[in-house]
């Protein structure tokens, strides 16, 4: 008889599922400002997808626009979506501001 190498048992925690869940959902960061229907679109792309995102309203926080035009390279249209490490600038319309 063969004798196997041991291996850790695998267990199902019901109580931490959603959480291990989430840490292998695809995660995005969302330039947004207020009032912008192309963001509300985006945004409503990425929940359908189950994109879990952050969320940076320029309009809330003008600090982060130098970092945004930097990703952006300069343009100032939105939104913009940084997933998977790929910048995309108003990938189906955009707002500029």
């Amino acid at each position: 008889m063969l004798s196997r190498p041991w291996q850790p048992r695998t267990t199902y925690d019901r109580a931490a599922a959603p959480m291990l869940a989430s840490a292998h959902m695809p995660r995005a960061t969302l330039y947004v400002q207020t009032g912008c229907p192309h963001c509300a679109s985006a945004r409503a792309d990425l929940a359908a997808r189950g994109v879990i995102c952050t969320e940076v309203n320029v309009t809330e926080h003008p600090e982060a626009i130098p970092e945004l035009l930097k990703l952006a390279k300069g343009e100032r249209v939105l939104p913009v979506i940084v997933e998977d490490g790929r910048v995309h600038v108003a990938p189906h319309g955009g707002t500029t501001f």
